[in-house]
């Protein structure tokens, strides 16, 4: 895990910089800087915007007494494209504004839940094969209390 982190982040800013480079060679600094920043903002402006209709989704859920898995699934992603936008780069900006596409999301979204899922039942199974039983003969429910402690209605005060 460490390594594919470091991978990502050594080898995503080095490909940006190279994308920034090579579209200011073909236009102006200007251009490419207008273009990242229009993509920001925009990228900013869709991503707050999803995100209120995927917290509106998630109150409704909520609401309805429904387990909010994929309205929230929905505002994890919505969250990851606006870090994407925010980001300097046209590689960054594309997988943002990708994610912004509710298809897209939704593709992904199943994807992400499926495996968290997977992962989820194997680790109830695997706890749950493992567990002893009950302790066989009598169970004894007790309460106790210190014979040197003061009695509940003093500790209060």
């Amino acid at each position: 895990m460490f390594f594919r982190l470091l991978l990502l982040f050594t080898l995503v800013p080095i490909v940006e910089l190279a994308i920034l480079i090579w579209l200011t060679r073909q236009t102006s600094v200007l251009t490419t800087a207008a273009i990242v920043l229009s993509t920001g903002f925009l990228g900013a402006a869709l991503a707050k915007w999803q995100g209120f209709k995927a917290w509106i989704a998630i109150r409704s859920d909520l609401a309805a007494g429904r387990a909010p898995a994929v309205s929230v699934a929905d505002g994890v992603l919505i969250l990851f494209a606006g870090a994407f936008l925010l980001t300097p780069g046209l590689l960054t900006d594309v997988v943002g504004f990708s994610l912004l596409v509710p298809r897209v999301r939704a593709a992904l979204r199943k994807r992400l839940l499926d495996d968290f899922r997977r992962r989820v039942e194997t680790r109830v199974r695997t706890f749950t094969a493992r567990a002893g039983g009950f302790a066989e003969g009598d169970v004894i429910d007790a309460e106790f209390r210190r014979a040197d402690a003061p009695p509940i209605e003093e500790r209060e005060r």
